[in-house]
């Protein structure tokens, strides 16, 4: 995977997973609820991304993938030392 293929929000969004452990549509604050879906699904598509489970109004809780960790602590130390 290159990392031309991530966008500016969607390493946002990774940092924002592993800030939190997991996110749904509703807890999440980096996109609107249908532009999320879509880049959710492209991050899963990456394997950077899983679904874990649903809450108990069927909303997808998402965590990252070991891989997805990797990614995210990097982009976490290059955010630090910028």
């Amino acid at each position: 995977m290159k990392l031309s293929k991530l966008t500016e929000k969607q390493m946002k969004l990774l940092l924002e997973i592993l800030n939190k452990g997991s996110v749904t549509s509703a807890t999440q604050k980096t996109y609107w609820r249908y532009a999320f879906y879509l880049n959710i699904t492209s991050l899963n598509d990456m394997g950077l991304v899983e679904q874990k489970g649903t809450e108990a109004n069927n909303r997808k809780i998402w965590k990252l993938t070991e891989k997805g960790v990797k990614i995210a602590t990097y982009l976490k130390k290059i955010e630090e030392s910028l």
